[in-house]
């Protein structure tokens, strides 16, 4: 069966389009977390190691890395081919399971449904890096910046666990 042959975005139409639903879902995210409806507090306590991480620090950068996703999906996306819509895709299921990681986490109240969470947003993202940089190598620093962010994070959950003792 043939694919329709339609036309490909321009990549201006497509990096605009994708960020901006990027950024709105985590505004929205960024809404339901900081307007205190059941959430708990987005910060972390800290540890020896890491150290406490205010909440405002960690919207901005889940903000930054949201735009990032929504950038790269659209490089992606202006790119047409076969391999860049299996990367699209990867992109998309990277967002959701960042952006579902409040709820499943129970209004991030339960640290190890976040710890594991954690591992399984790295293999997404080490999976979309993967995908991406297949198609266009620029576009994979965004999940590796996902990746390099949520390392960070379980770091300082494991920390926040005295898991070191």
């Amino acid at each position: 069966m043939q694919r329709e042959n339609r036309p490909k975005p321009s990549l201006a139409f497509a990096i605009l389009t994708n960020l901006g639903l990027a950024l709105m879902l985590v505004c929205v995210e960024n809404l339901l977390i900081f307007s205190d409806i059941g959430f708990s507090s987005a910060g972390t306590n800290g540890g020896d190691l890491v150290g406490p991480i205010p909440g405002w620090i960690i919207g901005v950068i889940w903000t930054a890395l949201f735009g990032s996703l929504g950038v790269a999906r659209g490089i992606i996306v202006a790119d047409g081919s076969d391999a860049a819509r299996g990367a699209a895709c990867a992109v998309l299921i990277l967002l959701a399971a960042c952006a579902a990681y409040p709820f499943y986490t129970l209004g991030l109240n339960n640290k190890l449904l976040g710890l594991f969470g954690n591992i399984i947003t790295l293999c997404l993202a080490a999976w979309a890096t993967v995908r991406l940089w297949s198609v266009r190598p620029f576009a994979a620093t965004a999940p590796l910046a996902v990746f390099s962010w949520v390392a960070f994070a379980t770091l300082s959950l494991i920390d926040e666990r005295d898991f070191f003792g």
